[in-house]
């Protein structure tokens, strides 16, 4: 689950989960209720930040490993 992760505990509370759920509900509520379009894609943006770096990393390994597989062969 989501929450769980988000909480960064193995062993979760369910003070933690409720807490995480009702921070991300008022969170998203709080962006539906202003309706204020540059700003929903101002967070949408932020949020996909870290998945990008991610990616970039997985790329840049994938290319090492396609690279040195070649090089071996």
């Amino acid at each position: 689950m989501v929450i769980r992760q988000l909480s960064g505990a193995n062993k979760t509370y369910t003070w933690s989960l409720y807490a995480w759920s009702f921070a991300l509900g008022l969170y998203a509520c709080v962006l539906l209720v202003q309706n204020n379009e540059p700003l929903n894609h101002s967070v949408a943006i932020v949020g996909a930040l870290p998945f990008l770096i991610i990616y970039l990393l997985q790329l840049i390994g994938f290319v090492k490993g396609f690279i040195k597989k070649e090089v071996d062969e």
